[in-house]
């Protein structure tokens, strides 16, 4: 029996070509939308991380608002974004990957989803929106400054050129004025609610201040021309304080941000937001008793306001004709400008060792007057000094 033609007889054979020009349509046009669809989740990342972008850039606007407000809307926008990314989630059928950082992406949850390896590959090495140097981001310190006058203000300019936020209470400023000065940012009532304190106001002031119920909670300092009363008065959370500088000028007018450069600031104990502080000021903090501290300044900063105040009063009762008047007389009596509110209540806390000072003052301006001629020597040899060490 003749061997039968298979080739010939078979329906596959009569068949195979059809098919597989079929099959190569049915893989071209599964090619086809597979393109499509890649497209379309490539157009949905983009916008999703358009969204972002955007909700990123008010919430770095709203940093310049106050710190709780600008929190409440950075909050509120990444909340926004996440709904947002929910919805391209849902709209997917997808889970979640975690990128690096803080930031959650959709993801496909089908593996060979072409949107699966679109994503992967803008994820890698991306950082978050919020840590952009990969580091947590610490918020920006609060101050609050009681007395926005010269050495107040001077504090506010300082600290808000490097980034902190201050407010301040005093009720002979406003905020426009503050805001106008850079000294600034908002206005409060009472101490409180901030990373330090600071009381730059006359020493009488600050002593009652610390005598109030707010004054029991947080780090407070203070920048007075006296220690000891403060010291005695103050908690364990209350650090006393005097930057060595000022001005014969007064007011939030005078104060400028470079008032504290290169200048002493003592402190009666170390402390890490006070000792911030001082550094983002332009000072130096230097530790002294608040003893030693006031039986100091008597000699070098209240005994010259004295003198030179007593002084400017007697010519101003006596009268003199202002035509005989020199640069001396005008140097001599720079201080004369202060104002009484600021230096009575510090003579009235440090008179006990201010008040012998004058008394060996006005001894040897009568020897003086008697001949005696060794009062000079002493004082070119200390005016020699001084201009040795003075700031160059």
């Amino acid at each position: 029996m003749p061997a039968r033609d298979i080739s010939r007889s078979s329906p596959s054979s009569t068949n195979a070509r059809p098919d597989a020009t079929a099959d190569r349509h049915l893989r071209y046009r599964r090619a086809a939308r597979f393109r499509r669809e890649f497209l379309r989740q490539g157009l949905r990342i983009f916008e999703s991380r358009r969204r972002r972008d955007q909700q990123s850039q008010r919430c770095e606007t709203g940093s310049l608002l106050p710190q709780r407000r600008a929190l409440g809307r950075c909050q509120s926008d990444r909340g926004a974004s996440e709904k947002a990314q929910r919805e391209d989630g849902d709209r997917e059928g997808a889970g979640k990957v975690s990128g690096r950082g803080n930031r959650i992406e959709d993801e496909p949850a089908a593996r060979h989803d072409p949107a699966a390896v679109f994503r992967r590959h803008q994820l890698a090495g991306r950082r978050s929106h919020d840590d952009p140097d990969g580091s947590v981001t610490q918020p920006a310190p609060r101050a609050l400054i009681a007395g926005l006058g010269l050495i107040g203000g001077s504090i506010g300019i300082a600290l808000r050129a490097r980034g902190w936020r201050v407010a301040f209470v005093d009720p002979n400023v406003t905020l426009d004025a503050a805001r106008r000065a850079n000294a600034a940012d908002e206005k409060v009532e009472v101490l409180g609610g901030a990373d330090l304190v600071i009381l730059s106001t006359p020493v009488d002031v600050a002593v009652q201040l610390l005598g109030t119920r707010h004054a029991a909670r947080g780090t407070i300092t203070s920048a007075c021309s006296v220690m000891q009363p403060l010291r005695d008065a103050g908690g364990k959370n209350f650090i006393a304080g005097h930057p060595l500088a000022g001005s014969h000028e007064r007011g939030l007018a005078a104060a400028r941000g470079d008032l504290f450069r290169g200048c002493s600031w003592f402190v009666d104990r170390e402390d890490a937001v006070v000792s911030r502080m001082i550094a983002d000021c332009g000072a130096r903090a230097e530790i002294v008793t608040a003893k030693e501290h006031d039986a100091a300044v008597a000699l070098t900063s209240h005994l010259p306001q004295v003198l030179s105040t007593a002084l400017a009063a007697y010519l101003e009762q006596h009268g003199i004709e202002e035509r005989f008047v020199g640069s001396g007389l005008r140097t001599f009596l720079r201080l004369a400008g202060s104002d009484a509110s600021v230096w009575m209540p510090v003579v009235k806390a440090n008179s006990e060792r201010i008040g012998p000072h004058a008394d060996a003052v006005a001894k040897i301006a009568r020897e003086i007057l008697t001949g005696d001629a060794t009062a000079f020597e002493r004082a070119q040899r200390l005016w020699a000094r001084l201009l040795s060490s003075a700031p160059r």
